[in-house]
């Protein structure tokens, strides 16, 4: 009766619970799950896969996108508007070809395109890496203060993004209770 409906759904959300957060879906299935998602034809569906299983572990774009077109044998554009696609998927800052690009993702996703972290990394970033911040400061017009601030904030940012679906990563936690709703 309805003990053993009731039952049944605790085994089942129980069940369920376990296989979502004891084992962590891969990077690359993440990807390819939210490649899924999207309306694209045959065509772009294998160049996306394709462009996935380019990304190394930390969610970086190997090779250039010229190769890559060659070697699939489609047009250049295409992979282009294919990659910005796929930067768009989470974790931010994935399928980025270099450190900058990745940071640089990071921040438009987050909404601050315009702001003087995102100047210091398209127009300072050699300076930014070396960590020469009065002349960062000099070369923006800004307060020492302001680019202590950007610099920050940029450093707040994942530059390995691919790395959150690794196994060194502390486990999900697992609830005690369940309540369903009857």
């Amino acid at each position: 009766g309805t003990r053993a409906t009731v039952e049944a759904a605790r085994r089942e959300i129980s069940r369920f619970l376990e296989q979502r957060l004891t084992k962590p879906e891969s990077f690359h299935d993440s990807l390819f799950l939210q490649l899924g998602c999207q309306w694209l034809s045959e065509g772009e569906r294998r160049l996306g896969e394709a462009l996935i299983e380019r990304l190394d572990d930390y969610g970086y774009l190997e090779g250039s996108l010229e190769e890559l077109a060659a070697e699939l044998g489609a047009p250049l554009n295409q992979v282009e508007a294919l990659l910005k696609l796929i930067q768009r998927f989470d974790p931010p800052g994935v399928g980025a070809r270099d450190l900058r690009e990745c940071l640089l993702l990071q921040l438009e996703r987050n909404g601050s395109s315009g702001s003087l972290a995102e100047r210091i990394l398209r127009d300072h970033f050699k300076l930014f890496v070396q960590h020469h911040l009065s002349a960062i400061a000099r070369a923006t017009d800004s307060s020492l203060e302001q680019v202590e601030e950007a610099c920050a904030c940029l450093k707040q940012l994942n530059p390995k993004p691919g790395r959150i679906f690794a196994g060194d990563l502390p486990p999900s936690v697992i609830p005690d209770l369940v309540i369903v709703r009857r």
